[in-house]
C-alpha cells in the first residue's frame, strides 16, 4: 500500500507540475538600475522596465532558456560580476559598451540595441548658467554615482577642469542639486523623467541635453562564458520590437523602440549549445 501511494504521488507530479525543457538554460540577468523607470516606483504602473524586459525576452527565447532578475548597484556588479569578463556567464540588461570601458566590443559580446536615449544634464532651476557647449562646465561641482562612468566629464575631472563627488544613486544626486551640495549631474532622460516628479523635487530642477553627445543605444551585455548564450540573446532581442507586450510597456515610459519588421518577427531562436 506504501509503494502504492508512493507511485501515486510520483503520478501526479509529474502531470501537475509545470513542463521543463531539458535545453532550457538558466541565466542570471543583471539590472544595474535601481530606479523607475527600470523598477516600478509607487505610481500605476506595476511594472518597471527591467522586469517588462525579462518577462518579453522568456516569452521569445521559451524553449531554449530562461532568465531570472537581479537587481544591484553598479558598483556591486563591476565588483562582484564583471572583474573577470572571461568567467562572466550572464547577462546584463540596459547598459552601453561605453558605460564599463567596453567602446571596442571586445571584453563582453553585445546585442543590438534595445532603444536609444540621451544623456541630460541637471541643474537648479533658476540657475544662470548658459551651457553651450561642454567647457561651460568648467569649474563647476559635478556629482556622480559610485561606479558610473561619465566618459567626457570624468575626462576634466582628471584634468583638474572640474570637481566630481560620488553618491549612491541618482536620487541622492538630485537632491544635492537641489540642495546645492552639487552644480549638476547627469543621467539619462527617461531616469530623469522618472524621478524629477517627485514632490519634493518638483519645479525645482531644470534639464538640458548635454553639448556635444549623440544619443547612446541601451543593450545587453553577454557572458562569453556560456556556450550558445549570444546567439539565443541576438535572436531574441532581434524579435523583441515585435513582441506587443514589451512595444506597449516601453512606450509608457517613453522608450523609442526600433521598428518592427518582417525580418524581426521571422527571425528564428538559435538552436541551444549541446
Amino acid at each position: 500500500m506504501r509503494g502504492h501511494r508512493k507511485w501515486l504521488c510520483l503520478l501526479a507530479w509529474a502531470l501537475f507540475s509545470p513542463a521543463v525543457h531539458p535545453q532550457d538554460l538558466a541565466v542570471t540577468a543583471y539590472n544595474s538600475y535601481v530606479m523607475p523607470p527600470f523598477l516600478a516606483d509607487e505610481s500605476d504602473r506595476p511594472t518597471g522596465l527591467a522586469a517588462g524586459l525579462i518577462k518579453a525576452l522568456n516569452q521569445e527565447l521559451k524553449g531554449h532558456a530562461r532568465l531570472t532578475l537581479e537587481n544591484l548597484p553598479r558598483h556591486r556588479l563591476l565588483k562582484l560580476h564583471l572583474d573577470d569578463p572571461a568567467s562572466f556567464a550572464g547577462v546584463v540588461l540596459f547598459l552601453a559598451p561605453q558605460f564599463v570601458g567596453d567602446t571596442e566590443r571586445s571584453r563582453w559580446h553585445w546585442t543590438a540595441p534595445l532603444f536609444q536615449e540621451r544623456h541630460m544634464l541637471v541643474f537648479l532651476a533658476g540657475t544662470t548658467l548658459r551651457i553651450r557647449q561642454q567647457s561651460d562646465l568648467q569649474g563647476l561641482r559635478f556629482g556622480g554615482v559610485l561606479g558610473n562612468r561619465y566618459p567626457a566629464l570624468d575626462d576634466m575631472v582628471q584634468h583638474g577642469q572640474m570637481s566630481r563627488t560620488d553618491s549612491g544613486s541618482e536620487l541622492i544626486l538630485l537632491r544635492n542639486v537641489a540642495l546645492g551640495r552639487i552644480d549638476f549631474t547627469q543621467m539619462s532622460e527617461l531616469i530623469y523623467a522618472g524621478l524629477s516628479s517627485r514632490p519634493e523635487l518638483a519645479g525645482r530642477l531644470r534639464a538640458i541635453p548635454q553639448p556635444g553627445q549623440a544619443p547612446f543605444e541601451r543593450r545587453i551585455l553577454v557572458g562569453r562564458a556560456t556556450p550558445g548564450l549570444s546567439a539565443l540573446l541576438d535572436g531574441a532581442v532581434m524579435r523583441l520590437p515585435c513582441n506587443a507586450q514589451w512595444q506597449t510597456l516601453a512606450r509608457e515610459y517613453g522608450a523609442q523602440l526600433p521598428v518592427c519588421s518582417s525580418l524581426a518577427h521571422s527571425a528564428n531562436p538559435a538552436e541551444p549549445a549541446r
